[in-house]
Parts: C-alpha cells; structure tokens; sequence
C-alpha cells in the first residue's frame, strides 16, 4: 500500500467524508485513478454502464463522456453535480435505460448501448449488477467497442464473479491495480485492460 493512498484514505473517509461524485473522483482504486490521470488526453471518448464520480472526472480532463445509467433518481444526482461543477470543459451525452424495470428489450438496450457511438477510447464498466442483468452481460458486448490500444476499465474486479474476465479477454494485455481508493473503506481492485 503506497503512502498516499493512506493519507488520501484518512481525508476521504475521516476528515472529508465527501463520496465520490462530490470530489468528482472514480470509485475506484487510488492507483487506478493516477494511471487514469496520467492517460487521459483532452477530447477522448469515453463511454460508461453507470456514472457518478467516474463522469465528472472524465468530463474535467475534457473527455466526451457518455453514460448510459438505468437508475433515474441517480441520474437527477449526476446531472446537479454536473450543473455545480466548475471545472468541466468535456461534452456530455447522458443516455437513460430503465433496465431496472426488468423488461428484456431495456435490459437488451442496456447492455448493447455500447455499441452505439463506437469505438471507445476508455469504457468503463460499473453499472448495474442485478440477478436479471450483469456486468458480465455487458463485457461480452466490449470487444469490437474499443479501439486498438483503448482501454476497458473493470471496477470491483477481486470478486470471484469476474475471475473469468482476463481468460474471456485473451489477447488484451492487462494491467491490475489494487488498493485503497476514493471514498470506500477497505481495499479493491481495479483491472485496466489494453484493446488489442
């Protein structure tokens, strides 16, 4: 654990108690989002299953971010934080699916969204995870989405649901970050996969 990410812990989680989108910060690794700040270029294209923290950050390295969230009360929440930030000089497309309504044709939407707008510099995958719909669900839709050299980030990848994930996708080089990260209170991981 770098010593950073501990005082960053500390002033997160102890000192701030701001969640992620108020420090317009993924909820991912510490370690992620370093290597995120270093790549990121202005006007990348950036495509996201569920948004928060995640698109403010984007849309402050001036990223044209699309996110596509099925949660719509979420959605009022990242639009007003959008709305009070000052530091934002990306584009938006906010693109809302009501998947969690269970009806197979939003579910369908949801998770071929991707598709649409393609390919990607960065997609991140963070959405929904429900008994009717999974982040695994999207991830098939992935290849062909991301330029070569583009990136897919995967949130929460120590789970033993995703232990799958590098075997599926063979041939992407990965890079695993593990640690603390923004606002959350333990350690996670966070896997960044390069697109052949």
């Amino acid at each position: 654990m770098r010593p950073k990410d501990m005082r960053r812990w500390v002033a997160d989680n102890l000192l701030m108690r701001k969640s992620a989108i108020e420090q317009a910060l993924p909820w991912i690794s510490w370690k992620a989002i370093d290597f995120l700040q270093d790549y990121i270029k202005p006007n990348l294209r950036v495509f996201e299953w569920g948004g928060g923290g995640s698109t403010l950050f984007f849309l402050q390295q001036g990223c044209h971010v699309t996110t596509v969230e099925s949660n719509e009360g979420w959605l009022k929440v990242i639009n007003a934080n959008c709305q009070r930030n000052n530091n934002i000089s990306g584009s938006m497309e906010m693109r809302f699916i009501a998947a969690e309504t269970q009806a197979p044709e939003k579910i369908k939407h949801y998770i071929e969204s991707v598709r649409d707008g393609a390919p990607w510099d960065i997609v991140l995958l963070d959405g929904l995870e429900r008994s009717y719909v999974s982040r695994l669900d999207c991830l098939k839709e992935v290849p062909g989405t991301v330029r070569s050299g583009g990136l897919l980030v995967v949130d929460d990848s120590y789970r033993a649901m995703y232990r799958d994930i590098p075997e599926f996708l063979k041939g992407w080089r990965r890079e695993v970050f593990r640690g603390l990260g923004s606002a959350r209170l333990g350690v996670t991981q966070t896997d960044i996969y390069y697109a052949p």
